[in-house]
């Protein structure tokens, strides 16, 4: 949730706004987002760090398990990129963490079934790829968001906009 002021400085200056999204490239860090949304979406205490970005509670520690709030939080994003009207999405996900393939699956499947122009990959570092990518990286990850030349806040935008929650805890 902290940052130094440079960090944060650093961050709002990579930072683009939803219209610069248009047409554009971008690469989905897909654990950070898809977590920090079910939780979201399930009520859990969310942590608003100096960055405006959100962070959760839960982690993946080696495995990942499907919730009820997944299909909902993919809907989401989903709706939103279609609406503004970005390129292609590449979502990435660790390729050690358990049921990763599976979570591959269904994405894939939601994404045709909707239209979503996604591709979905495995990758054993999705973080240095996702740093050093030219796409429009979508993370709340801090070492992520100092290193990459372009980041996208869309788990903010989409808790400040299409979710009600009231367990968010603010840094001062």
């Amino acid at each position: 949730m902290s940052a130094s002021v440079v960090q944060v400085e650093q961050r709002k200056q990579s930072e683009l706004e939803i219209i610069q999204l248009a047409g554009q490239e971008i690469m989905i860090d897909g654990f950070n987002l898809l977590i920090i949304l079910e939780s979201a979406l399930s009520g859990a205490y969310l942590f608003k760090g100096m960055d405006n970005c959100y962070r959760d509670l839960s982690g993946v520690h080696g495995s990942y398990k499907r919730v009820q709030q997944t299909e909902k939080a993919l809907l989401l994003i989903g709706g939103f990129l279609k609406e503004s009207a970005v390129g292609k999405v590449t979502w990435v996900f660790d390729k050690p963490v358990s049921n990763s393939g599976r979570l591959k699956t269904i994405v894939r499947e939601l994404a045709e079934a909707n239209e979503f122009n996604w591709d979905v990959i495995l990758d054993n570092n999705p973080d240095k790829l996702l740093a050093e990518s030219n796409m429009i990286a979508i993370s709340s990850d801090a070492w992520i968001l100092d290193r990459a030349k372009k980041w996208f806040n869309l788990a903010g935008h989409l808790i400040e906009n299409n979710i009600e929650t009231t367990t968010i805890v603010e840094s001062y």
